[in-house]
């Protein structure tokens, strides 16, 4: 659950009464609340995500936790972790469950793939676009024109790599 605490603490420090409010407090404050949003966000998705992959498993195997039953396709074996980045970030140490005769495979998202389709149809669009990765911190845009809303975690230095320059070899 949301549980403000550095907000909270740091509101309640700020705006005691008696005390006055500086310009610099309110951008401080901002960036504290949106990166707290973005964290809880984060976890629960992570939870959502969780519980989806649970309820799908339960109906694979068409039994639930524990439940004996002559349907059991296959037995739950535990869980494997993997980190899925979304459009809302990165969704760490997300519990994948398994099957023992591993007959289960998730279809929320690709068995080996690290990042959302939403996310490589972002990256695909700003390369298509000939964005270069300095300009990639503006949110993207998909094919029907849907902005994808970028987190402050999820954006990219502001400047471009170094450019290398390969020396030429002579051919003997």
């Amino acid at each position: 659950m949301f549980q403000p605490t550095k907000a909270v603490a740091w509101v309640k420090a700020k705006f005691s009464p008696g005390i006055k409010i500086k310009k610099d407090d309110s951008a401080e404050l901002q960036k504290l609340l949106w990166t707290e949003a973005e964290a809880s966000l984060r976890i629960y998705f992570k939870a959502l995500i969780e519980e989806l992959l649970k309820t799908e498993l339960a109906a694979h195997l068409q039994a639930s936790r524990y439940e004996r039953s002559d349907e059991r396709k296959d037995y739950r074996n535990g869980a494997y972790e993997r980190t899925l980045a979304t459009r809302f970030g990165e969704v760490g140490d997300l519990q994948v469950p398994r099957t023992r005769h591993n007959t289960y495979a998730t279809k929320l998202f690709d068995q080996y793939a690290r990042r959302a389709k939403s996310v490589d149809e972002a990256i695909g669009t700003l390369f298509l676009n000939g964005s270069p990765p300095g300009n990639w911190n503006a949110s993207p845009k998909n094919s029907s024109g849907q902005t994808y809303p970028m987190p402050p975690s999820a954006a990219l230095p502001a400047k471009s790599p170094p450019k290398i320059a390969l020396s030429s070899r002579k051919k003997h």
